[in-house]
Parts: C-alpha cells; sequence; structure tokens
C-alpha cells in the first residue's frame, strides 16, 4: 500500500530521450519488454530482500516501481539508456537492463550502436569499482579504447591515470582485503626488528581501538632526535578573531627531506628489507603507501624471496601509513591517531573551555604579554579596552604533553581507555559530567 502511495506521487518527464509518454496500468497491456519484466520480478537480490528477517523496504520499492515503469513503456526497449530518465529507473537498474540485454543479444535496429552503447555501460560499471577511479577517469578510460579489467591492467594508459591511481590499480585485489590485528601486529614486529631502538614504534588508529578488522595499518613512530614541535598559529582564545583554517599538509622541501629521519633512514631502511611495496604519497611527517605481507601461515621469509615477491606480485599488500612525531608530543599525538574525530574533537571543546589549545602536537596554554601593566593603567578611560589588547597579545607555550595521563590529568578528567574512544562512549555521558573541574 506504501508503495502504490508513493508511486503515485511520482511524475514522469514530460520530454524523455526516447520515450514521450508512458501509461501506467494495474497490469500490463505491452508485452515488448516482458523478458525484462521478468528479469526484474525474478532478481536474486530483490527476492533475498522480500524474505530477510529485516528487508531493505526502498530496495523492494525501487524493484516494483521499475518494473511499473517497464511495463508501461510502449516501445521495446533496445538499451537502458533509454529509459535511465523515467521514474523509477536508476543506474543499478539500468545496468542490469544492459547485461540482460548484452547476453541475450535482444537487439533491435542499430545492432552496432546498441552493442557498442552497452559495451561502454558496463565497462563504465566495472571501472567505477576500481578503487581510486572516479566517473570522470571512467569515462576518460572508455575514450581511451579501456573497456575491461584487463585492458587497465595489461595496457597502458598512465597518461590518464595518476601514480596513486596507478598503483591502486596495480594491487588491486589486494588493498579491497581488510587486515586482521594479527597482520598488523606482525607489520609492527617486523618494523621494530629493522629500526634502531632509540625509535619507539606503535599501532594507533583502529587497531588501538579494539578494532577486529581494519582498512589500513597506521603506525606512530618518534626518535629522541626529532624534536621540533611546530607553534600553534591560532589566535589568543580570549580574541574574537576566528582560526585560520586548517591547511592541508606540504609537501616536503630537499633541505626538510635532508633533515627528517622518517625519510632519511625509517622509509629507506623499510623499502630495502622489503617491507615497503610503493608509495602513494609524503608529506613533511607522513608516509602513505602499500606493504608487503606473506600468504597465511608462511613466513616472511629471506629478503631475496621479499623482493621476488613484491616484484611479482606474490604474497599479499596492504595498505600502511607512518605518522613520525616529535617525542615530546608523543601524548598528544598518541590521542589524535587513535581517534576517534569525535572524540578529538571533545579534547579540543574541553581545551577551549580552559582557555587552551589542543592539537595533535600538544596542550597549549596562551600567555598574555604586558598584562601586568594594562591592570595598573587604571585610572586611564580606555583600562578595559588595553586590559583586552594585551590578552590578545603573547604566544602559545606547550603544556605537559608527553603522555595522555599528562593530558587527561591537565584537562580534570580521568582516564579513557582508547576502545572506550568513540562517539558512542561520548553520548552516554551527561553535560554534567563533561563539566571541567580545576
Amino acid at each position: 500500500m506504501l508503495g502504490r502511495h508513493l508511486f503515485a506521487k511520482r511524475c514522469i518527464p514530460s520530454q524523455p530521450r526516447h520515450f514521450t509518454s508512458v501509461r501506467f496500468r494495474s497490469s500490463p497491456t505491452n508485452q515488448h519488454n516482458q523478458a525484462i519484466v521478468d528479469l526484474l520480478e525474478k532478481c536474486p537480490c530483490k527476492e533475498e530482500e522480500e524474505q530477510a528477517l529485516e528487508p531493505n523496504n526502498f530496495k523492494i520499492l525501487a524493484f516494483r516501481n521499475a518494473i511499473q515503469t517497464v511495463r508501461a513503456v510502449e516501445k521495446p526497449i533496445q538499451i537502458g539508456h533509454d529509459i535511465l530518465e523515467l521514474k523509477g529507473i536508476g543506474p543499478g537498474i539500468m545496468t542490469r537492463i544492459n547485461e540482460h540485454l548484452y547476453a541475450h543479444e535482444a537487439f533491435d535496429g542499430q545492432v552496432g550502436d546498441v552493442h557498442e552503447e552497452i559495451a561502454k555501460a558496463r565497462a563504465l560499471t566495472m571501472l567505477r569499482d576500481v578503487p581510486g577511479i572516479g566517473l570522470t577517469t571512467a569515462k576518460k578510460l572508455i575514450a581511451a579504447g579501456c573497456y575491461s579489467i584487463a585492458d587497465l591492467k595489461e595496457r597502458d594508459f598512465s597518461r590518464i591515470l595518476t601514480p596513486k591511481q596507478a598503483a591502486k590499480v596495480k594491487y588491486m585485489g589486494h588493498l579491497e582485503h581488510p587486515i586482521e590485528r594479527k597482520d598488523a601486529e606482525d607489520v609492527l614486529s617486523f618494523i621494530r626488528e629493522s629500526l634502531d631502538p632509540a625509535y619507539d614504534a606503535v599501532l594507533v588508529g583502529d587497531y588501538r581501538r579494539g578494532a577486529s578488522l581494519f582498512s589500513d595499518i597506521q603506525v606512530m613512530i618518534s626518535h629522541p632526535d626529532f624534536v621540533h614541535i611546530p607553534l600553534p598559529t591560532d589566535p589568543s582564545p580570549f580574541s574574537e578573531l576566528q582560526p585560520k583554517e586548517t591547511k592541508r599538509p606540504r609537501k616536503r622541501t630537499k633541505k626538510e627531506e635532508k633533515q627528517n629521519l622518517l625519510h632519511t633512514h625509517v622509509v629507506p631502511l623499510l623499502q630495502k628489507r622489503a617491507l615497503v611495496a610503493e608509495t602513494l604519497g609524503t608529506d613533511v611527517r607522513s608516509w602513505d603507501g602499500i606493504v608487503w605481507l606473506p600468504e597465511e601461515q608462511r613466513d616472511w621469509g629471506t629478503r631475496q624471496e621479499r623482493l621476488a615477491a613484491i616484484e611479482g606480485l606474490d604474497g599479499r599488500f596492504r595498505r600502511m601509513s607512518i605518522k613520525f612525531v616529535p617525542q615530546k608530543s608523543q601524548g598528544s599525538s598518541l590521542l589524535v591517531l587513535t581517534g576517534d574525530s569525535a572524540f578529538e574533537k571533545d579534547l579540543c571543546y574541553r581545551a577551549k573551555q580552559l582557555g587552551m589549545l589542543f592539537n595533535e602536537y600538544g596542550l597549549w596554554k596562551w600567555n598574555s604579554s604586558d598584562l601586568g601593566d594594562a591592570s595598573e593603567s587604571n585610572s586611564s578611560n580606555n583600562s578595559d579596552a588595553e586590559a583586552e589588547d594585551a590578552l590578545d597579545k603573547g604566544y602559545w607555550s606547550l603544556s605537559k604533553s608527553a603522555t595522555e595521563e599528562d593530558i587527561f590529568a591537565e584537562l580534570g578528567m580521568d582516564p579513557i581507555d582508547p576502545t572506550s574512544r568513540n562517539f558512542s562512549f561520548l553520548s552516554s555521558k551527561s553535560r554534567k559530567k563533561r563539566t571541567i573541574h580545576r
């Protein structure tokens, strides 16, 4: 009943691409497209949804609407694109119709043109499923003659694909698989064994929050010689000025590259030891790429065996990112990189309530300059304005931020286990419990 009511409210465009009018009837009178109607009525995913304990009613309704639309079409449908502009027909339904026509070669009239359109539609669907390739790139690939995954892998489309897209194509079939905790732990052990003991490496992100499966391995690394902490550019917490928008990380300069242990030692060593298979992106303090893992139930083998496996695309390949953080910022960086985003925002809120600032480099206090001079000039009519101006002038200084416990204590909070750092945990807390106590 709901489906009929909703469908009755829909309107058919007055000038669709090929069909100028569509009449809906309670029972079909046009038999031109009965095979397509049967296809949609007997679609396995529709039947599964109807028999599910908690069916997706919107999906079921979409199929019913599409069936009514196809029944009402008064001409044979030669290609799914013919009815794409009609209500009830979306890209998914259109693709199913195209697949049916392609399989049965149910063409009428200009067979060559219709065949080409169907082939393009199939290619578009396949290419859009490739990680990193969107609609625009898929269309460019088709225009260049790429009609299948085999074409994409075997032919050179480097002029169309970015290096990152090309890498994702190369490792397609690997990056889509989730990563298990044991795999992340094995990679961390390999990194620790490869690096000097002075390096401190820990797993962060979904792993540290207790997830059993996740999309990439996130590692935080620090070293005693890496100490530079960028000062905040945010204005005084007493200022009416809004903080500047966070900019995307800039590319590292040659000078920074020479001075940064991440790019001079860590990544090159992991490449040499045949853990790193591909680099997808870098900035001053981070690396993002693809690493090699042995097949399940097999050991890591020798370096030469790993290099050969990477060259031959044997084994498993997974995404990994490395964040290189100053040693004095370990506590704040661990909080930010563990997440989640809702928990991080809550920490920022708490810091702001105390006139402080929290970011990945630490918990910061504002030091107002010349505040004493301004407060002594009470005889001046502008004393309030001068005091406010003095509050605006000053600098940020780093509070104790080496550990998570330091930051929790500064914010007046009890330590929170990483597995509870999520929106559900925060929403379970009342506003009264969120009040800051000094």
